[in-house]
């Protein structure tokens, strides 16, 4: 099967060769996974934005945050969540960046659960979806 799809693509001449002289298997300055880059492009950028982030929070905060994984139970990543509220007010954008986790899913697991509780609280409740909407801590700031 594979010859005959072969002898179709390798025409007299015209089309593609199976190996280009101008091109090697491995170019020496390439390697298989550059370490800075990721498969999208958002990542480097997320990834200067989530430092400079965490280059604004106390030590003890920053290290908490550093040592969260993709799947920790959801109760502990809320009260992480309660606790940077109660550092300064972030919007969604800025704790999905920050923990590594889509908006949505902060939205949704994290933000709206809390604010039920009233754990947290909106910086322009009168306005929710305002692009400049913030959440803080409605348990006193620790600032």
């Amino acid at each position: 099967m594979l010859a005959g799809n072969q002898e179709s693509w390798q025409g007299e001449g015209e089309g593609l060769s199976g190996r280009p002289e101008g091109l090697s298997g491995r170019p020496e300055g390439l390697s298989g996974k550059p370490e800075s880059l990721s498969g999208k492009p958002e990542s480097l950028y997320n990834n200067l934005a989530r430092n400079a982030l965490l280059d604004q929070l106390p030590g003890q905060l920053a290290a908490r945050v550093g040592a969260l994984g993709q799947r920790h139970p959801p109760e502990d990543v809320r009260e992480l969540v309660v606790a940077l509220c109660g550092h300064r007010a972030w919007k969604a954008e800025e704790l999905a960046i920050l923990l590594a986790r889509n908006p949505k899913t902060i939205g949704q697991n994290y933000l709206r659960p809390l604010l039920m509780q009233k754990r947290i609280e909106m910086t322009l409740p009168s306005t929710p979806s305002s692009p400049q909407q913030a959440y803080r801590s409605a348990e006193g700031n620790e600032s």
